[in-house]
């Protein structure tokens, strides 16, 4: 729970993937943004995850770390927005590596806002 967390996305700043968790980790990511028109826009997002040490659990399990750079994960995110002019609507799927077929589409309505957390 207090490992550092990868969460590019909004979807993932408001989930729990302990997948995408750990104290030391390389994270690199990408976001075309394709204008349809005046209101709307195609939005991608595809980022990267490797934990230079990845936390494991034994058959107890208590947490030890694994082999440096043994691990890779990702996730996408593709998202159809429209502009208004007090916000936006979008609607979005996205997929994770981990656990495995994670698959979830939503509607956003307006803005998310997140405030500082007690524990970063």
């Amino acid at each position: 729970m207090q490992a550092g967390e990868f969460t590019p996305t909004a979807h993932s700043k408001v989930t729990y993937n302990e997948a995408f968790r750990a104290n030391q980790y390389a994270g690199v990511g990408t976001m075309p943004i394709y204008q349809l028109s005046e209101s709307f826009q195609l939005r991608g997002e595809f980022y990267g995850f490797i934990p230079i040490f990845p936390i494991k659990k034994d058959e107890y399990g208590q947490a030890y770390y694994g082999k440096a750079f043994t691990k890779f994960e990702y996730l996408g995110e593709i998202s159809l927005v429209f502009q208004l002019s007090f916000g936006s609507i979008s609607a979005y799927v996205n997929h994770y590596s981990s656990p495995s077929n994670d698959w979830n589409v939503g509607l956003t309505l307006g803005w998310q806002l997140f405030n500082s957390r007690f524990v970063e």
